[in-house]
């Protein structure tokens, strides 16, 4: 059976195969390769072996944070030869060098400069083991000597005995010569010319390149002797195994397949016919050996206690969470949501529990696809999904939904286990519900009444949209795309849209009018200019404005929020954030604003806003967003908020002294206190002081997002005036979609 395998022409079907392999599987090829990078990552981070910096360089390359202006990622070189997938990340801005080896357990080093990662490379070529595994990274026709240049493997074994002399037989063909191989000058020689940039997304580009090896590496494979020879069935096999090892790390199931031969993957059992033993025989004990020459070591002066990241993180995204027909769902929207490449990945990875809060029965980490919270619990020592009874003010399993006589549960204080308790004796109280509701995060008087507003102070808004840019940034072309659409979808509605552009930088103000001018008809005011400015500047808020614009740690987003609530109470109408779009027909992009069709009107001291999202990264859940705000001028509710914003900044003065970016450490703390300070979380605190029925329905949403037995069974009887309350109090909600763009969070 051997001899006949031997003698097939396997190089035609072996091509045939890679042929198959991309058509079918370059996209997921490409996604395992991100994957496994940051989940890399994410085990380093955590087991020690991965520094800061070295995290940081990561993020960056993967697309997980924004790149510094002097990222550099390119494929290492010996000698010229260029790896296929063994590539290095720096920053023109710090020393530090990022190494990726793929295949292995751990496989980023950080090294603190690139004479240090070119002597570690030049000790790995000590040992023939690691040699070969430096190897693996390198098309096969770069291995042996040519006529006049050294081939890969005279170049690994010079850097072996360095500072000694490689010597070869004198007796070798051709005009190559001997010679010491020092690390600095021959590990990633002339780089600008053998290791050009990596550019555009980093795993599509290592994607080709590991398409174009493994033909490069199959026609190598080909010899001028017809017969298929044991050494070449071995070729076939490393270009299986070099192909699928990168993917090791996020598909442990290939680590035993990489092990013994990996291309059961192509389901061609090569090794059996090469070797005549059995995939089992061989898989006994050597799981380890070839996932692990080349591991990164745990950095021993870390210190335990570090302050860690992992990817995902909490989402920065806003998620609006509703239920139609019963199914939670986007309202008007495309079934599967438009989401950031960022967001994709994260459903790969499960995040970390949160801690869960005395007295309060643990809620599920966030469904970013529906913006939901599973209730759950420990019954008899394992996790299960419970929903809530309202009739009975206890829970029954998820599983037992269906069930005529399900068993009922409470949850102890304080803890996660269910405890059985009997409905019939316990009985059940308004005041018991609500005491299990405000342990649910809900906070709302039993029965359940719609507060009244006095319809007679009710009237419409003014009908014009504002939007603010301070500065000295340039308004990004895709904004500025936005905006011209916002503005097209006004005309012919009665709007106007008037956009506050700041001066404070004369070259930003210049190039932003000339975008603005140039993309759209909006009506571009300049900031400075306007009257309600010049009182603006006399206000306790003026201080904290220009720390903002002015600091070390300047937050341009920050200093948005101090001026929305001055202009609006100036102004009247609706302020709306640039990244924002305003709906059209049937999300036609040519159609009206359905927005014209909405009445937005309130009284003199209420607001409009949107319907109530979730953030994992501002801890909101069911809270308003301060990213659309409708309300009449002379408004004392927004001078309240004003007061109370200057109050928080007077207590947190050092705020603007430093701003995190996005994947850096600090970050997430801060952006919750900038949610306090001048965002969401200052504006739903005012909301709860301020607007009883606006903070009415904000309960009502974080009710509705509680998995029930049966939907709504507190406000069966209130449909109609809930609606009635909606269709005013968050009428925006249903003419605006939330923009994602968090400038805050960027250089």
């Amino acid at each position: 059976m051997q001899q006949f395998i031997w003698h097939l022409d396997f190089h035609a079907r072996f091509v045939a195969m890679l042929d198959t392999y991309w058509e079918q599987a370059t996209d997921s090829h490409r996604q395992a390769q991100q994957l496994s990078f940051i989940a890399a990552c994410n085990k380093q981070v955590e087991e020690g072996s991965l520094s800061e910096a070295g995290r940081q360089l990561a993020w960056q390359a993967a697309g997980l944070m924004p790149a510094s202006a002097g990222l550099q990622i390119r494929p290492l070189n010996l000698y010229g030869y260029a790896a296929t997938d063994l590539f290095h990340i720096t920053d023109t801005a710090q020393s530090h060098v990022l190494l990726y080896l793929p295949g292995n357990a751990s496989p980023l080093h950080v090294f603190d400069s690139m004479a240090a990662m070119q002597a570690w490379f030049a000790e790995q070529c000590r040992t023939p083991e690691k040699r070969l595994s430096l190897r693996q990274y390198f098309k096969l026709a770069d291995t042996p000597d040519g006529l006049e240049f050294s081939g890969l493997d005279t170049a690994l074994e010079g850097l072996g005995v360095y500072p000694a002399f490689h010597t070869r037989s004198p007796d070798r063909p051709g005009f190559t010569v001997d010679g010491p191989w020092s690390p600095s000058e021959y590990v990633n020689y002339r780089a600008d010319k053998y290791s050009p940039l990596l550019t555009g997304d980093l795993f599509t580009t290592l994607t080709q390149r590991q398409r174009e090896r493994s033909y490069a590496d199959a026609d190598f494979i080909i010899t001028s002797d017809a017969q298929v020879t044991k050494a070449r069935w071995r070729g076939y096999l490393v270009t299986s195994l070099n192909l699928l090892a990168p993917l090791a790390l996020v598909v442990p199931e290939l680590i035993p397949l990489l092990a013994i031969g990996g291309v059961a993957q192509f389901g061609l059992g090569i090794d059996q016919a090469v070797n005549g033993k059995t995939l089992e025989d061989k898989a006994e004990g050597v799981g380890n050996i070839a996932f692990g020459l080349l591991n990164a070591a745990p950095l021993a002066l870390l210190p335990a206690a570090r302050p860690r990241m992992f990817f995902p993180g909490k989402s920065a995204r806003f998620i609006i969470p509703t239920r139609l027909n019963e199914q939670w769902g986007y309202p008007l929207s495309p079934n599967s949501p438009p989401r950031l490449p960022e967001e994709i990945l994260a459903d790969f990875f499960v995040p970390p529990e949160p801690p869960v809060a005395a007295g309060r029965i643990p809620r599920g980490t966030l469904n970013r696809a529906t913006g939901t919270n599973a209730l759950l619990a420990l019954k008899d020592g394992h996790e299960v999904e419970i929903l809530y009874d309202t009739e009975n003010d206890a829970f029954i399993l998820k599983e037992d939904a269906n069930e005529v006589l399900p068993d009922y549960f409470q949850v102890t204080a304080g803890t996660r286990d269910l405890y059985v308790v009997n409905p019939a004796t316990r009985g059940a109280s308004n005041a018991m519900r609500m005491y299990t509701l405000r342990n649910l995060g809900v906070d709302l008087q039993l029965p359940v009444n719609v507060p009244l507003v006095d319809s007679a102070q009710v009237s419409p808004l003014p009908k014009k949209i504002l939007s603010i840019w301070v500065g000295n940034k340039s308004i990004p072309d895709e904004l500025v795309e936005n905006i011209a659409i916002n503005a097209r979808r006004l005309q012919g509605t009665g709007f106007s849209y008037e956009f506050y552009l700041s001066k404070s930088n004369p070259k930003a103000f210049m190039k932003n009018r000339a975008k603005l001018t140039a993309a759209s008809n909006v009506q571009v005011k300049t900031l400075e200019e306007q009257h309600f400015y010049a009182a603006f500047e006399q206000s306790d808020s003026y201080h904290q404005y220009r720390q903002a614009l002015d600091s070390n740690g300047a937050n341009f987003a920050s200093a948005s929020d101090v001026l929305r609530y001055p202009l609006l109470d100036s102004e009247g109408g609706i302020y709306m954030d640039v990244d924002d779009t305003l709906r059209s027909f049937e999300d036609n992009p040519d159609n009206f604003a359905m927005i014209s069709s909405v009445a937005l009107k309130t009284t003199p001291d209420g607001l409009v806003l949107g319907s109530p999202v979730n953030n994992e990264l501002l801890d909101m859940h069911c809270d308003y967003n301060s990213n659309m705000i409708g309300s009449h001028a002379n408004n004392p509710t927004l001078r309240a908020i004003s007061a109370e914003m200057d109050a928080r900044y007077r207590s947190n003065l050092s705020f603007y002294d430093i701003r995190p970016l996005a994947g850096t450490h600090g970050y997430e703390a801060y952006a919750r206190e900038m949610s306090r300070m001048t965002g969401p979380g200052l504006l739903n605190d005012m909301v709860a002081r301020h607007l009883p029925r606006l903070q009415f329905l904000r309960q009502l949403s974080k009710l509705e997002s509680i998995p029930e037995t049966v939907y709504r069974s507190l406000t069966a009887d209130l449909v109609l005036p809930v609606s009635q309350a909606r269709n005013i109090d968050q009428a925006l909600g249903s003419v605006v979609n939330i923009g994602n763009y968090h400038s805050w969070g960027k250089p």
